[in-house]
């Protein structure tokens, strides 16, 4: 652990010279180097809590059905996007977001085995299950995500 510390602050105290040029022995620097360090803990800590309810989740809807279609990583990224709507509706405090917004959601959600999906799909030339997971996923999580962003600003 003690490693990844040392990692972290490394990667602020660089980024913070590159992006806010103060001189590095002010207080205020080191204040937005704790800050940054933070940070990264909860997205990680986020992420490692959002890699393990998506290996659960798919896992346990991925029983793949007799069309073949991923039902897992549709719920996951669905439900990923409706809860990214919700907190930026509700506008969630900025660790809140760094830990669940970025970690867990990050970890959550799957572009990449979506993407791999549909390519699977198309190379099996299952083109009604493509075409529906593609309807799905898009449409879903716009649609989703509006609906999450619109509850969290407690307008719908």
């Amino acid at each position: 652990l003690h490693g990844v510390y040392l990692c972290a602050a490394q990667f602020c105290r660089r980024a913070f010279r590159d992006v806010v040029r103060i001189h590095p022995g002010t207080p205020h620097v080191q204040e937005k180097r704790r800050s940054c360090i933070m940070n990264l803990l909860l997205i990680a800590a986020g992420g490692c809590l959002g890699a393990i309810a998506r290996f659960i989740i798919s896992s346990r809807m991925n029983i793949k059905s007799q069309t073949g279609f991923p039902a897992g990583t549709l719920m996951v990224n669905l439900a990923g996007s409706f809860l990214l709507g919700w907190m930026t509706g509700e506008g969630v405090s900025e660790s809140f977001y760094s830990m669940f917004g970025i970690g867990f959601m990050g970890a959550f959600t799957t572009f990449s085995t979506f993407k791999l999906e549909n390519i699977q799909l198309r190379e099996k030339e299952n083109k009604p299950v493509l075409i529906k997971y593609l309807l799905f996923s898009y449409g879903g999580g716009l649609l989703l995500a509006f609906i999450g962003l619109l509850i969290g600003m407690n307008e719908l």
